[in-house]
């Protein structure tokens, strides 16, 4: 664990201490709501001065996760060595009860040793290299903000419980996108779009399957049918695939010969009908409070 918190030297992060086009950032963070806690996904980061991160990689320095749930008046520092991450990803379980509502979190990247910190990104203002001593802040992340509702989870679904909804970090990134390298399909939308995806509650479930869930199914399916075709495995190791792939070849479910298409409708149960459905109440409804 971190000893002490000090900023005595430029830190990547700081405004004026690193080129404007230093980066220390994320591509995504996955949360799962869980019966029996909170689990978090962290990626590696993305360090393009490639000196410091040399020294994550090597072990010079660790990350490390501040994170901070005022309603459960917790907060905790979590060392993440770079050694320590599995595929490129970290993954902390918090018990229930740590975190819940409104959470803050940030990274910074601290020494594990003494170092002569030899940037390549500096800023021109400093020189180019400075000392720094045990369990200095040489980078840090922005400060980011989850919702933690333990009533309803919208990164989970009973008929697809290996997919899960997150965003991008990068805010400037408008296009919804799909990674299908994970244990669970990761749909990406923009930030702003995923603000307001978070509220919506269990009554939104039939326009978030035809909207959402539905046409990543489909590709997944595909990948799943494809594979028993041919020689592409791509995907054939990942929790996802091997689920899907039993659901699709289960005789019980008689869908090994339908379409991806028609297979994804029957696991949805019709999310398209659903999604029209749901529409129409809704514009019913509109139509009521206006004639009130």
């Amino acid at each position: 664990m971190i000893s002490r918190v000090s900023y005595p030297n430029p830190v990547l992060g700081n405004p004026g201490d690193y080129e404007k086009e230093a980066l220390f950032t994320f591509k995504s963070f996955t949360w799962f709501i869980e019966n029996d806690g909170v689990s978090l996904e962290v990626p590696l980061p993305s360090i393009n001065d490639q000196k410091l991160n040399g020294y994550f990689q090597n072990n010079e320095a660790s990350l490390y996760l501040k994170i901070i749930s005022p309603s459960s008046y917790f907060s905790k520092i979590i060392e993440l060595r770079y050694d320590e991450f599995i595929e490129g990803i970290f993954k902390i379980t918090f018990p229930i009860g740590e975190l819940n509502k409104k959470i803050f979190f940030s990274f910074y990247l601290a020494t594990n040793q003494t170092l002569t910190v030899e940037p390549e990104l500096l800023s021109t203002n400093f020189p180019s290299s400075f000392p720094a001593l045990k369990s200095d802040i040489i980078a840090k992340s922005p400060q980011w903000s989850e919702l933690i509702d333990h009533e309803w989870d919208p990164k989970k679904s009973n008929s697809v419980s290996f997919m899960a909804v997150t965003f991008h970090i990068d805010e400037k990134e408008k296009e919804t996108s799909v990674d299908f390298g994970r244990d669970r399909i990761m749909i990406q939308l923009p930030k702003s779009s995923y603000d307001e995806y978070i509220h919506f509650g269990e009554s939104k479930a039939d326009i978030i399957h035809s909207g959402i869930v539905f046409p990543v199914l489909i590709q997944a399916v595909n990948y799943v049918i494809n594979s028993e075709n041919n020689s592409s495995d791509e995907f054939s190791e990942k929790t996802w695939f091997q689920r899907l792939n039993q659901l699709i070849f289960d005789q019980s479910q008689e869908l090994e010969n339908l379409t991806p298409l028609e297979i994804a409708q029957k696991i949805l149960k019709d999310p398209m009908k659903r999604g029209i459905s749901y529409l129409t109440i809704s514009d019913k409804d509109a139509e009521s409070e206006e004639d009130y």
